[in-house]
């Protein structure tokens, strides 16, 4: 079997300039003897052509051309970036000194007199291009040695901005871990949750989504009117939550539409212009999301932006585990020193808490209109005591809120008010009706007779109000039963 030979590299080309034709052949023959290859030229305007097409490894360059002189060729390739890599050779007739020194201003590299001998132009040719071949050498060893130092230089700062950026990112879990996991009250974990993220990304509006039965549903708005988050959900068993909890970090709304089973869970985001969507992920699946308001204007967040949002809702969801948990623990706790409920207080409960989500309110003042309606209307000094004994074991603050409330409720006459009246007054005037509806609903009074009496008692009683319980009345008839029937079997 016969190996292969290895080509070899070309032999080094030259380029002959000389208008003398005699002169070109005699050096062609002997340049070839000795295995270069040669071009040849008879003009200074054929030799620049030549020169820069072919790029010869060195030029022999008569210094009386037609044309152009040879100091011309010279001095013409020495500013162009290709020529000024060619070792040029000049030959001349001319003797004097003052033509030698011309030629070497001009960027010639050796000077030759005519007539010369063949092997000394051969000598001098291939100590020229040994020479050149040396630079080239060192030059190549010098650009790899520049790149291998870019190289270095670009791995030691992505290095520094990585333990930066690890810094950054321990940073922020003392701070936020300290600051999220010292109180258990949800509204001010709320709060202090969506401050954070703002403070990563400057998001104009953004809206969190809290864990509850039926999945997450909206709790909490920053940057604009709740009203804008109150039609967003999460279904607990739903692709959606599947997906942002298996993903565990921030995604585009856009993104996520590609998928067609998450298209329909994403029209309410795309309705109310939610365009990021940040999963906060916790032992048991998704504790809640924060959505933030489309970006567009504000362009598209820095990849570390979106690590630092990642890291701060993984530190959040422990958290929010726990306020969720103790809040529930709290509305229990309230409704056991209580008592039972009559089956008008559930009913009516049932309605009116239904009625904060068509004003719309935030979730936090539902449980808090539910649980106040079922208690029933109770002599001040009464409820004080009963909160007086949960409230010291409550670190959440529902039950300072919800005596808050109760005691509002109770102070007769509520302050007659328009449309600018406040969450907390809204939220006031339903529990003062839930009463009004229960206790008729005692005597034996319909359900729209007991409403309609309740809302012509009542002083404050908004536009807003009003549509709201109209609302919740309408859909009472198919709902409180069931929610009755559950709350009796609790009971047992």
């Amino acid at each position: 079997m016969t190996l292969p030979i290895a080509r070899a590299e070309a032999e080094p080309l030259i380029l002959v300039v000389d208008d003398d034709r005699r002169v070109r052949e005699l050096l062609e023959i002997a340049f070839t003897a000795h295995g270069y290859r040669v071009i040849t030229a008879s003009d200074g305007e054929e030799a620049v052509r030549r020169a820069l097409a072919e790029r010869p490894d060195l030029v022999v360059l008569d210094v009386r051309l037609p044309k152009r002189s040879g100091l011309e060729v010279c001095e013409s390739l020495r500013a162009d970036a290709i020529g000024a890599q060619i070792p040029i050779v000049l030959v001349s007739a001319a003797a004097e000194n003052e033509t030698r020194l011309q030629g070497f201003n001009r960027g010639a590299d050796d000077y030759l007199v005519k007539p010369f001998s063949p092997r000394e132009l051969l000598a001098r040719v291939k100590r020229l291009l040994a020479r050149t071949r040396d630079l080239r050498t060192a030059r190549e060893r010098l650009n790899e040695v520049e790149s291998a130092l870019v190289r270095a230089n670009e791995d030691s700062r992505r290095a520094q901005l990585e333990a930066e950026r690890a810094r950054e990112l321990r940073d922020l879990a003392i701070r936020l871990g300290s600051d999220l996991h010292c109180t258990r009250d949800l509204d001010a974990l709320a709060e202090r949750l969506l401050r954070a993220v703002q403070a990563q990304i400057a998001s104009p509006a953004m809206a969190l989504l809290m864990r509850d039965g039926d999945g997450l549903v909206p709790y909490a708005v920053r940057g604009d009117q709740f009203d804008r988050a109150a039609g967003l959900g999460v279904a607990a068993g739903g692709e959606l939550a599947r997906m942002l909890a298996a993903l565990a970090r921030p995604a585009y709304r856009h993104q996520l539409e590609r998928l067609s089973e998450l298209e329909p869970e994403l029209r309410a985001f795309a309705a109310a212009r939610f365009d990021l969507l940040i999963p906060v992920r916790g032992e048991h699946g998704l504790e809640a999301l924060v959505a933030l308001e489309d970006l567009g204007a504000h362009g598209p967040p820095t990849r570390a932006a979106l690590e630092s949002l990642e890291a701060l809702c993984g530190i959040a969801a422990i958290a929010v585990a726990h306020a969720v948990r103790d809040r529930a623990t709290a509305v229990l706790s309230v409704q056991f020193a209580a008592g039972p409920a009559a089956p008008a207080a559930h009913e009516a409960a049932d309605i009116l808490a239904r009625a904060v989500r068509f004003v719309p309110l935030p979730p936090r003042f539902e449980s808090m209109v539910r649980v106040a309606v079922r208690m029933g209307r109770r002599e001040p000094a009464a409820a004080a005591a009963l909160f007086e004994q949960i409230s010291a074991l409550d670190a959440t603050g529902f039950v300072r809120d919800l005596a808050a409330l109760a005691c509002r409720a109770t102070a007769p006459p509520l302050e007659a008010a328009g449309e600018g009246v406040s969450e907390f007054e809204h939220a006031a005037a339903l529990i003062a009706i839930g009463w009004r509806i229960a206790e008729s609903r005692a005597q034996g009074v319909s359900l729209e007779q007991a409403a309609s009496r309740a809302r012509s008692e009542s002083a404050s009683l908004t536009l807003a109000l009003g549509r709201a319980i109209d609302e919740a009345i309408a859909r009472a008839p198919e709902d409180t039963v069931v929610d009755t029937l559950r709350a009796f079997t609790e009971r047992a």
